[in-house]
């Protein structure tokens, strides 16, 4: 019996007769994108490449989970005549023999070859295409929601918005803050499909001493890059409102984002670290900070649970329509037993509704009533087309979040054009990477929001992205990797220069694909000299004071401004000496050689009219 029909370079034996064959190079999953459960028949494919009726082997009945699947499927060999074979992997979703092909990941070949020869199958390892695995973490809870002042435990919401599969160990590094040398690992399993999501539970084996502490997320697999918060900060504090007053406890409760636009009933996940069988009875508390004060809003009893010993349980509790209770914001649940006993921490859960604004084509998620603030959402019914304009107010007089976070557009496949807003301050990591038909993304505030890793399809330029200021923009925090078309304006006799109606003129301009540099010159008749990297040089007698600049494209160029320019023209050779100034204006060396020009630091200058890049 072998798995496959992804197959390893290398067959190891199991058992007697039983031959296993694990993962195509980098072991796929099958994989479940669905939101329901599915019930099929499964078979692999051999068709023959010289054409011909293919053969199916050791049909059987699979059931995947939603977000999950299997890592093989097992079948026996076929007998099969001397020839080349596709293979791949079939399903049917009906009794009937209609299998059809499984959907292939976006890094694997539709199928990989096998060879026969007197009888014997070999299989040939080329489907495997090279890719690339990005993680992006978007949410870390529970770090400092230890039970019993101990273990530490975490969930993180981990996206893959590589075209790569991942499956593989997630490392959580928790270092003492006070103490670097007291530090410990938590470690988890993470299978992330390409284009997918999942939650991951992180359960540690170290009781920590109480302080503040900084952790850290890596992978031991080099081939995975992890995009993160450069560090997460919380506090563990055995004595403090963590303490548990009995030997039985209440871990978490989930969801831990509760949308009151939906019907949910609230799971609690129960533990009991005695070595007796437990029957409680739990008084549930959804309590909210007021001001200084705390506020119940909802009291409940649940049935009696039992929990057996040193085991632990889970199930869902009924607590009518909270919705008619909760508005948005956050609150925490305290869970008692029927003594009045501390069962649970204070867990944490946020109330959020989400909601669309017809007449602004948006959906949110209202995330603070009190506060009046949302965040963009997917629509409630559809997805997002063509261009997409996000407002700063929708509804009820809600504030948009002035970050833009989460995945909402990361995979979006429809969207040509996004505008944001101009109060936009940040955009998460992650925002557009896999947009695949996102042609143009509109930033409308006059400051450039910070940008996180990964925002942009890759590929997209400066050519694809519209900024009001591209000189600010590009001097921001994340905007190195885009590469602005830029020009350096010099004068000469005196002369003054406005560029597009600006005061002062800075030594390098950047420009947006779109843009266009009209500069006003004070102080008599003129000459300006353009030169262009590409070997474009002009130079243009200006009469009336002003002068608009040719189109840069992507390129970078300098312009001359000067009443007598008649040796420009050697700015498109090599001078044989000249004043070196990097490209924000400042002066560096005098009267330079290009012997001088090899002993500077690595960078790039502008030595007389010519750019130079020293390596």
């Amino acid at each position: 019996m072998a798995s496959g029909p992804f197959v390893h370079e290398k067959n190891e034996t199991y058992g007697d007769e039983e031959l296993r064959v694990d993962g195509m190079v980098d072991q796929p999953m099958f994989y479940n994108p669905l939101g329901f459960i599915q019930n099929v028949n499964v078979a692999v494919a051999f068709e023959p490449v010289a054409g011909g009726e293919r053969v199916l082997t050791s049909p059987q009945p699979l059931t995947f989970q939603v977000n999950g699947g299997f890592r093989a499927i097992y079948y026996n060999n076929p007998t099969l005549p001397d020839g080349d074979y596709k293979v791949y992997a079939v399903y049917t979703p009906t009794t009937e023999n209609d299998y059809r092909p499984i959907g292939v990941p976006y890094e694997y070949a539709d199928y990989i070859t096998a060879t026969v020869a007197n009888g014997e199958i070999t299989y040939n390892n080329d489907g495997y295409k090279p890719g690339e695995k990005h993680l992006i973490i978007t949410r870390v809870e529970g770090l400092d929601h230890t039970p019993y002042g101990a273990i530490p435990s975490a969930n993180l919401s981990i996206a893959n918005v590589g075209d790569i599969d991942f499956y593989g160990p997630i490392k959580l590094t928790i270092t003492l803050d006070d103490d670097p040398q007291y530090t410990f690992d938590i470690t988890g399993t993470a299978s992330v499909p390409a284009g997918g999501f999942q939650n991951v539970e992180f359960d540690g084996d170290v009781q920590p001493i109480d302080g503040n502490y900084t952790m850290t997320i890596s992978s031991d697999d080099e081939s995975v890059h992890i995009v993160c918060d450069d560090a997460y900060h919380f506090q563990m504090d055995a004595k403090g409102n963590r303490a548990i007053e009995t030997n039985y406890a209440c871990l978490a409760v989930t969801p831990e984002y509760y949308d009151l636009s939906k019907t949910v009933s609230p799971t609690f996940v129960l533990d009991n670290a005695s070595d007796k069988d437990v029957n409680v009875t739990m008084t549930i508390n959804l309590v909210r900070i007021n001001g200084n004060e705390t506020e119940t809003v909802i009291t409940a009893k649940s049935p009696q649970i039992s929990i057996p010993a040193n085991r632990g349980t889970e199930g869902a509790i009924t607590m009518g329509n909270i919705a008619q209770y909760v508005e948005p914001g956050d609150y925490y649940w305290q869970i008692q037993n029927s003594e009045g006993k501390a069962m649970s921490f204070n867990i944490p859960v946020h109330f959020l509704r989400t909601a669309e604004d017809r007449e602004k084509q948006i959906a949110y998620q209202e995330l603070s009533a009190r506060e009046k603030i949302a965040r963009v959402a997917s629509p409630l019914d559809g997805t997002y087309a063509g261009t997409v304009t996000i407002p700063e107010t929708v509804g009820d007089g809600y504030k948009m979040s002035t970050t833009l976070d989460g995945t909402i557009f990361t995979f979006s496949q429809n969207v040509k054009e996004i505008v944001l807003p101009q109060n936009l301050k940040a955009v998460g990591n992650g925002a557009f990477y896999q947009a695949g038909s996102l042609e143009k993304v509109t930033f409308t505030g006059a400051e450039a929001p910070k940008l996180g890793h990964l925002v942009f399809p890759e590929g997209m330029t400066a050519e694809g992205i519209s900024v009001p200021d591209a000189n600010i923009y590009a001097r921001a925090a994340g905007w190195e990797d885009i590469d602005f078309p830029f020009v350096v304006i010099s004068t000469k006799d005196g002369l003054k220069v406005k560029v597009n109606d600006r005061e002062e003129y800075p030594a390098q301009y950047y420009l947006n694909a779109d843009e266009t540099l009209t500069l006003t010159i004070e102080g008599g008749k003129c000459q300006v000299g353009v030169y262009l990297s590409d070997g474009t040089f002009t130079v243009t007698d200006v009469t009336d004071g002003t002068f608009t600049l040719p189109a840069l494209g992507t390129k970078y160029g300098t312009v001359t401004i000067g009443k007598d320019l008649s040796g420009i023209t050697e700015t498109a050779d090599t001078p044989a000496s000249a004043d070196v100034y990097t490209v924000d204006g400042l002066k560096v060396l005098d009267n330079a050689d290009a012997a001088a020009l090899r002993n500077l630091p690595a960078g790039i200058y502008i030595w007389g009219n010519v750019k130079y890049i020293k390596k």
